[in-house]
């Protein structure tokens, strides 16, 4: 038997710590002592708990008397799948952290509401239900090993651990559950004679009755309550100080830590990249240099693998399955292509997919499969929508039609409606009532038609054959395609362990393939992290855990912005913040947020303590340009004097680091140098121009914003902006009035910007569903508009009854949406009171079409005369007429009352909707007196009277005459004129338009502060 075992907290430690004698991870030992302690009872894989969960939460939910949860289980779909979910996030939080027996007690005593009540009452029906199966849910099973120990005698645990002294080692975080099988164990192994150690980290500090417990301190008290017993400790470095960050950093903090700010997390990636850079030119082995970064943020953790594989570092990455990306995304989409979430796009991208064996799919030699995917990717993206009541009838009338257009066709070609079948037919789903098992049979004979591992193994065989040397591109690609191949097996392995437990718990149920992916996502997610690359001899990109107590010549803390570093300090679960105390004050050893804040603190005091050489990187701005907080101890170390540098994202870095960037950087010296390519030279000079342009250095040109003249390119630009048959939108118009770039990259090259669906409406869709909302109940009240005096209350209750009608049809939304859906119903109403009190005006129409052709359509509006014409369409919100008058009034709504400030201040120079609209009316109604008005929707400002700031002034200056025709008129013949003549300058009339560009980038505009609040920028691009 082995004197002393040594316990760490990851398998890189088991390395470092071998010349101690005999060393296993926490988790191999917790495995173990459950294997032998608890023969009867398996472990359940990680996840599994959120299927069975899915089984036992209904009839839970109906003994607790929850009726809005159980309405939602009723509904189904997404919005069930998100509050299971949801459900299991909180059960994993409250085993975690220790609460599932306080929170026992709170729901027997009456306490915590009726949530606190279903969540013991589903954690008691999925324990049941696994015990039944004589299985473990791995979350529980830190109590039911403490449980066990304490039932087995000294010697069987003795026996069962292998040694009589235990001790723990570099070991950070502790969770409730853990300290109480440690606690079991060390009063068993003390009965034997033997004893459990756990030792912490404490700050080798003077004593100063005056400071303030830091975080170590904290959770060394934590410990200690939970064992009563005090823990050993071991003195650490206070490389970052103690903590506190009370007084100014010392000598020691300044000359050893840097902090390193960037404009983004672009630039941060830099950062860190030149930190990895900086330390390896000084000589040192990479094994001794380590990147932190948050587990959360896996794009910046990507941009900084990338950049150090292009210039040559190898890398050894830390971290969870990805199932948003590789293999493994694409095997899962495979799925349910044809089913809820269809679209043409997802489906042609999956057509030219590298992850897809053709040959495989179609039976065919692989040259002409690969040809017959192609052609039919280019008919889903190029033939319009087909109806059809099936996807796969629309996707062979799709093929058939782009058959008979394309002329490129080879004579050996297979017809490609045979194509589109054959695909159709092996992605075609199962049916709503299939079992869980069918459910794994069918993925497993889907994926093997696809090829997908023989596809993967084929391209690291291809690889591996070559003889050229390895680029960075190469070896990036390789650790590609061993992320893949490694994916595909853990996929195997959890698809398998899924059947499995299904059946041994029961519930092979049948379920739609959208639970069965989401389920099989849930369960990829919930695997331990895995390591990708040899890391003695590469960069580690790891987590503070795995680099605790480890001697390092250069730590990089990425990521080190508030709320990240440290976590933020909020209650754990979802149960309300009233309720999470209680439960500390029924059990003290419920992990408090105070203890998860300190945990982190000391973890980063653990990694830094044995450091050479620290650096902290953090962003200013995340993604979408929101201001970013630095960490407090950042915040501290800037105050205090330390190192900071501010990095800015550079195509060409300051030291370049690969063959690409010396190339680049050697040209930004010499335009003409002989060693960079004609297309590297052509492609700067481009660039620079452009850069030049925004500086007004340079004249509008071919690569600056001017469409170089011909004949074609002038017939185009005037067929596409209403000169021909077909009519310029007023939407189109006034962004060409806005922004000539902007208004050419939609109209002319038909750019489209993709909205992601999400259960919560974006303002986008909310402007959409208000408008329909709006239409359905003023048509509906239409005959009593007129009436004097109006039945307002009858007005009101059949203008609800239409809108609520209207927005039936989404009965079957999650809860989120339907808040959503509530808000339409207020919105309406309270533009119907605004209406009641006009009495000078009454409804005429809603939602009416002018200049599109259609039969119920309005002629189009024609503005300018002879060649210098627009023919103008669009779609009015709401027209009135004035009884007591030949008048008309146009109405467009706007959500926000900012929207419609900006658009009548705009009036007549940017924004055209109102006095277009106004003509469209007047000329098919024949009258003369003109009116319009942006109403907001969803301001409490609307209410009897309202008129946006400076309305009249603004509709009276665009309709004033100016050389013989209209204000508005005139500008947007100008506008457009000057688009025909080919400048489309990337130079808005309003800088904010900036903000909201989806085509940002396009232009090389140069980043500058706006003026607009993001919000409002959302809300007026959702409404134009």
């Amino acid at each position: 038997m082995r004197q002393r075992l040594t316990v760490v907290p990851t398998r890189g430690h088991v390395v470092r710590f071998s010349g101690q004698g005999s060393v296993e991870t926490r988790e191999a030992l917790r495995t173990r002592l459950a294997a032998t302690l608890l023969p009867d009872a398996a472990v359940a894989e990680p996840g599994f708990a959120r299927v069975l969960l899915g089984s036992v939460l209904p009839g839970v939910l109906e003994r607790a008397g929850d009726a809005r949860l159980s309405a939602v289980q009723r509904r189904g779909g997404r919005g069930w799948l998100l509050t299971l979910d949801s459900f299991d996030e909180t059960l994993g939080k409250l085993h975690r952290e220790g609460a599932v027996p306080a929170l026992g007690r709170l729901a027997r005593e009456g306490e915590g509401g009726l949530f606190a009540r279903s969540l013991v009452l589903a954690i008691a029906a999925l324990d049941a239900r696994f015990t039944e199966a004589g299985l473990v849910d791995p979350r529980a099973l830190d109590a039911r090993l403490g449980e066990a120990i304490a039932r087995a005698s000294p010697a069987e645990v003795v026996a069962a651990v292998g040694a009589r002294t235990v001790v723990a080692q570099a070991i950070v975080s502790w969770t409730p559950g853990e300290l109480s099988w440690w606690r079991s164990l060390a009063e068993a192994l003390a009965r034997s004679g033997g004893r459990a150690t756990l030792e912490v980290a404490a700050f080798d500090l003077s004593l100063d009755t005056s400071r303030v417990p830091g975080p170590l301190e904290a959770l060394a008290d934590h410990i200690a309550a939970a064992l009563d017993d005090a823990p050993s400790t071991f003195a650490i470095t206070a490389t970052l100080g103690d903590m506190g960050f009370a007084g100014a950093p010392g000598e020691i903090v300044r000359g050893q830590v840097e902090v390193r700010q960037a404009i983004d997390a672009r630039a941060e990636a830099e950062a860190v990249i030149d930190a990895v850079h900086e330390k390896l030119r000084g000589g040192g082995p990479p094994g001794r240099i380590a990147v932190v970064v948050p587990e959360d943020d896996r794009a910046l953790r990507r941009t900084i693998v990338r950049g150090l594989d292009e210039s040559g570092v190898a890398t050894a990455t830390e971290g969870r399955l990805e199932t948003d990306r590789g293999a493994v995304a694409f095997a899962l989409a495979a799925l349910t292509l044809l089913g809820a979430d269809y679209s043409r796009e997802k489906l042609a991208a999956f057509a030219l997919s590298t992850y897809l064996d053709p040959s495989q799919l179609l039976d065919l030699p692989d040259g002409p499969a690969r040809r017959a995917l192609e052609r039919l990717a280019r008919a889903l993206r190029s033939v319009p929508a087909v109806r059809s009541q099936s996807v796969a009838h629309e996707l062979t009338a799709a093929a058939g039609a782009w058959e008979v257009l394309e002329r490129d066709r080879r004579r050996e070609d297979i017809p490609l409606p045979a194509v589109a079948g054959t695909v159709a037919d092996v992605l075609t789903p199962p049916g709503p009532r299939t079992a869980r098992t069918e459910h794994v049979e069918h993925a497993r004979s889907l994926w093997a038609r696809l090829g997908i591992s023989r596809r993967v193994g084929a391209a690291v065989a291809t690889t591996l054959v070559s003889d050229l040397p390895w680029s960075p591109a190469a070896r990036a690609e390789m650790r590609a395609f061993a992320r893949d191949g490694r994916a595909i097996e853990v996929l195997e392995r959890t698809l398998l362990a899924y059947a499995k437990r299904v059946r041994e718990t029961g519930i092979d149920d049948p379920v739609s393939v959208e639970t069965f992916r989401h389920e099989i996502e849930w369960m990829l997610r919930a695997r331990d992290p895995v390591s990708q690359g040899e890391p003695t001899s590469a960069i580690r990109i790891t987590t503070f855990e795995g680099v605790a107590a480890e001697s390092l010549d250069l730590l990089v803390v990425a990521g080190a912005n508030e709320g990240k570093l440290p976590g933020a300090e909020t209650t754990s679960t979802v149960v309300s913040p009233g309720v999470d105390t209680r439960m500390r004050e029924l059990d003290g050893r419920v992990q408090s947020p105070r203890v998860r804040v300190a945990r982190d603190w000391a973890h980063l005091a653990m990694a830094a303590s044995c450091a050479s050489r620290v650096v902290l990187t953090y962003a200013t701005r995340d993604a979408t340009g929101t201001m970013l907080s630095p960490s407090s101890i950042v915040s501290w170390l800037e105050r205090g004097g330390a190192t900071v540098s501010t990095w800015r994202a550079s195509s060409v870095p300051p030291r370049p680091r690969s063959e690409r960037q010396r190339r680049l950087r050697a040209l930004a010296a010499n335009p003409a140098a002989a060693a960079v390519a004609s297309e590297d030279r052509r492609r700067a000079d481009m660039e620079r121009r452009r850069e030049a342009f925004f500086s007004g250095d340079v004249p509008l040109d071919a690569f600056t914003g001017l469409v170089p003249a011909s004949e074609l390119s002038t017939r185009i630009l005037r067929e596409e902006t209403g000169a021909g048959d077909r009519a310029l939108a007023v939407t189109s118009l006034e962004r060409f009035a806005t922004c000539p770039f902007q208004g050419f990259a939609l109209e002319v090259l038909g750019a489209r910007d993709r909205a992601a669906h999400a259960d919560i409406p974006d303002r986008r869709e909310q402007g959409s569903i208000v408008h329909e909302a709006l239409a359905a109940a003023f048509v509906a009240t239409r005959a009593l508009w007129q009436d004097r005096p109006r039945d307002a209350i009858a007005l009101r209750a059949r203008a609800r009854s239409a809108a609520e009608a209207l927005l039936r049809r989404d009965a079957s939304a999650s809860g989120l949406r339907r808040i959503v859906l509530d808000q339409a119903i207020e919105d309406v109403m309270r533009v119907v009171e605004w209406s009641l009190e006009e009495e000078e005006w009454d409804f005429d129409r809603a939602e009416q079409r002018f200049g599109d052709g259609s039969v119920t359509a309005w002629p189009a509006v024609v503005l300018g005369q002879g060649d210098a014409v627009v023919h103008l369409r669009g779609s009015i919100d709401r027209v009135d007429v004035a009884p007591a008058g030949g008048r008309i009034r146009a109405i467009d709504y706007k959500l926000g009352e900012s929207t419609a400030k900006n658009a009548t201040a705009g009036l007549g120079r940017r924004t055209f909707q109102l006095p277009v609209y106004a003509r469209a009316a007047a000329n098919a109604l024949e009258t003369i007196g003109l009116e319009g008005l942006y109403l907001p929707t969803r301001s409490p400002s609307v209410r009897a009277g309202y008129r946006p700031k400076g309305h009249v002034e603004a509709w009276t200056r665009a309709l004033e005459e100016e050389d013989g025709a209209p204000r508005f008129e005139g500008r947007a013949v100008v506008v457009v004129e000057e688009v025909r003549a080919g400048a489309i300058p990337p130079i808005p009339d309003d800088p904010r338009a900036c903000e909201l560009c989806a085509y940002d980038g396009g232009c090389r505009k140069p980043r500058f502060s706006v003026g607009a609040s993001r919000e409002d920028g959302d809300e007026r691009e959702a409404e134009r």
